[in-house]
């Protein structure tokens, strides 16, 4: 038997716990309450290694009650075994130094009475208790696993994943809130969802979600990155709210690459789809804000680099397009600070991608006046430009172009009346104007024309088969942030305004497309692509592959409702 184990061990505790510890192993267990209580106070957890003794002899797996939690009430000798095992679970989840020769049984006996408890407290639906097991649990295989070995161990225990979630549910819920003993258990949780190894089985992550849902998982992480930016506002909670503050990042960030790539898991994109429907960009923004402004120790960078790569892949998400021009005039003040900061330099490379592409996509939907807010950021901020590396001072002042643009493209829009731009949907039509002018399609609710006759004719020319699509797709658009009336009749204006500006290459592009395709009356379509700011113009034969026309055969009934709207 290994050193620590034996029974000589005790003489190394304080007398009076000592004697009540060897009267445990031998006699009578009702002092091993106040045994392990006065091994927690502060003063004494360094010594808490010297209760291994009598901890593993009380969670012998012979002591575990052989009768069915279903139907049975436990004897006075269970009882009283099940009561002492949970002290002695306490004390092995606060003993930090268990020697790795015993680590795997150690491991071997707490998992055998988890597995009672938890059974036991289900069956009699005291959910508090067990969540408080979880917890145990979670804290015990947190210390073992520093043991190279035992990480394989620990993590492939069939069921661990699941105590993992119900435990980081307790971290607020048991307490009530991150400020009071969640934090030490925050630790321990964060240790297995701040980690890769969650999402490296199907399996594992079925475990984390278990009955709880993708959804529920994903408010729970948005719930411990709220309760974290409140612990920052507090000096004295401060480390801590970044310490949960980082975890939940990283957490965020290995459900995101769950769901795209090589991964591609079906949970993590339900769960991140639940993450755009809330405020997750806030959150974040609002962290890397924190960060920046409150924090001077050794989390501050990392928990910038976390933020900004979550926000760039966040940003990757279609469905945050309307969210994102909301919070483009803070990310510009987030570009500034990092970007003047020597010690961020390898935040570089994402901030000049927020501003040659995330930030310009959103531009495309300032019309709710978020481009005079964008620009006011941007006054505020020049006095850091000068600060910045070359690249980066040129990726600013293209996007500082871009922005005072369509900002002042917003203004005129809004200041002439004309609020909500339309043009006639028969495509033999060219009338463009006030949507006063125009009447609505009183089938699909979604066309307007300009008289009796324009709808006539484009009823024959495809929107006879168009106006069910139409429908259709109202219907199964994403139903989070969906563009404003005032955001689509912008997009309108904007792609009318470029449209008059570019029409000679157009038209230019169109008869040379004709002419390469070999088929001139094959037809052809123009893609006005603004995933960069401006509007970049492509035309594409019909008759010819390329990479636009698979990603609009790919849409369906998107596709499907522009071949029939192309008329005759």
């Amino acid at each position: 038997m290994h050193e620590c184990l034996r029974l000589s061990a005790l003489q190394n505790l304080p007398i009076s716990v000592r004697r009540a510890a060897q009267a445990a192993i031998s006699g009578p267990t009702d002092r091993i309450a106040w045994i392990v209580a006065t091994m927690m106070k502060p003063n004494n957890t360094s010594s808490m290694i010297y209760l291994l003794p009598l901890a593993y002899r009380l969670l012998d797996p012979t002591r575990i009650p052989s009768t069915d939690p279903d139907c049975a009430v436990l004897t006075p000798a269970e009882a009283d075994a099940t009561h002492t095992a949970t002290y002695a679970l306490d004390a092995v989840a606060r003993t930090q130094t268990i020697p790795g020769d015993v680590a795997a049984d150690i491991w071997s006996r707490v998992w055998l009475w988890h597995q009672f408890f938890e059974a036991h407290y289900r069956v009699h639906e005291e959910q508090l208790q067990e969540w408080r097991q979880c917890c145990r649990t979670v804290q015990a295989a947190h210390w073992l696993q520093h043991h190279t070995h035992m990480k394989p161990i620990i993590k492939s225990t069939p069921g661990f994943y699941s105590v993992v979630s119900r435990a980081w549910i307790a971290a607020l819920s048991v307490t009530g809130s991150p400020q009071n003993s969640a934090a030490p258990l925050f630790t321990p949780v964060a240790t297995f969802i701040a980690d890769e190894d969650l999402i490296s089985t199907p399996q594992r992550l079925e475990d984390f979600v278990g009955d709880h849902g993708p959804s529920s998982i994903a408010t729970l992480a948005l719930e411990h990155a709220r309760h974290s930016l409140d612990l920052i506002e507090d000096v004295s909670q401060r480390r801590t709210g970044f310490h949960f503050l980082f975890n939940v990042v990283v957490f965020i960030s290995i459900i995101q690459k769950a769901s795209h790539g090589a991964h591609h898991m079906e949970l993590p994109s339900r769960m991140v789809s639940q993450l755009a429907r809330q405020d997750i960009l806030w959150v974040l923004v609002r962290a890397i804000d924190a960060a920046i402004l409150k924090s001077t120790g050794s989390e501050r960078k990392p928990i910038i680099l976390q933020s900004l790569s979550s926000l760039k892949m966040l940003f990757n998400n279609e469905k945050l397009y309307a969210v994102r021009s909301t919070i483009s005039a803070s990310l510009v003040g987030i570009v500034a600070a990092c970007g003047r900061e020597p010690s961020l330099t390898e935040t570089h490379d994402t901030l000049k991608t927020f501003l040659r592409e995330h930030i310009p996509s959103c531009s495309i939907y300032w019309g709710d006046r978020a481009g005079s807010q964008v620009v006011s950021a941007l006054d505020i901020n020049d006095s850091a430009v000068p600060e910045f590396s070359p690249e980066l001072r040129d990726a600013w002042t293209n996007f500082d172009a871009l922005a005072r643009d369509r900002a002042a493209f917003s203004e005129s829009f809004d200041s002439t009346g004309v609020v909500r731009m339309k043009a006639c949907d028969n495509t033999l039509c060219t009338t463009f104007g006030p949507m006063t002018v125009f009447k609505r399609c009183s089938g699909c609710a979604t066309l307007f024309y300009c008289s009796v006759q324009c709808q006539a004719v484009d009823w024959n020319n495809g929107h006879r088969t168009a106006c069910k699509l139409h429908i259709y797709l109202l219907r199964g658009r994403p139903s989070t942030n969906p563009p404003t009336s005032r955001q689509r009749a912008f997009m309108r204006a904007i792609l009318h305004r470029d449209y008059m500006h570019l029409k000679l290459k157009i038209y230019t592009e169109a008869v040379r497309t004709m002419h390469l395709s070999g088929d001139p009356n094959a037809g052809y379509f123009v893609m006005f692509d603004y995933m960069r700011g401006d509007a970049v113009v492509d035309v594409h034969s019909l008759a010819l592959e390329s990479e636009d026309l698979t990603w609009l055969c790919e849409m369906e009934g998107e596709w499907d409702e522009i071949e029939a709207r192309a008329g005759t």
